[in-house]
């Protein structure tokens, strides 16, 4: 799992990449392989570089989407880690293994004014208004527990599965 995010401020004064840091370890306790630009590349490294072979190597891409995300994605520098790391995404993910997770309720509820490839990409989603995957409003630990396993299983179900052996086996003796 890719998680791209804006290293910002949202609009509610939150940092943004402490929640996908929190998110990050959320994915991984539950058993899934999570990169974020932060302890994901060695020292060394390009970092734009480790970025693009990381969704390369991803199966899910999730930004974890709030005003500025929007803004950036939207936006007309092609220099943008976080636009360049979403259009990178559309290319070899494709919208059906990226997954928005807004933080902001205002972004869920009101997708038309999102870029259209973000727009595209959250109404794909199976589950942005059944689940609610904002998490705008989250102030408890079950409320984020919830959220967490709603997220790792709208992930788990764009992993493809390996092909079932049908052959039968017998024994002897």
């Amino acid at each position: 799992v890719f998680l791209g995010h804006s290293w910002c401020t949202d609009e509610h004064g939150r940092d943004v990449h402490a929640l996908t840091r929190a998110v990050a370890y959320s994915l991984t306790v539950r058993g899934l392989q999570v990169f974020f630009d932060e302890g994901s590349t060695k020292p060394g490294d390009e970092f734009r570089q480790a970025e693009l072979e990381a969704i390369e190597l991803s199966i899910v891409y999730v930004g974890v989407v709030c005003d500025q995300f929007v803004k950036k994605v939207g936006g007309n520098n092609r220099t943008d880690d976080c636009r360049l790391e979403f259009m990178y995404a559309i290319d070899v993910r494709k919208p059906d293994n990226m997954l928005a997770l807004p933080i902001e309720a205002e972004l869920a509820e009101n997708m038309s004014k999102l870029p259209t490839m973000l727009h595209c990409m959250l109404k794909s989603q199976p589950y942005p208004a059944r689940l609610d995957p904002t998490l705008d409003g989250v102030a408890d630990e079950k409320g984020w527990e919830i959220k967490m396993d709603a997220l790792a299983a709208a992930i788990r179900d764009r992993v493809p599965r390996p092909a079932s052996c049908n052959a039968s086996s017998t024994s002897s003796g």
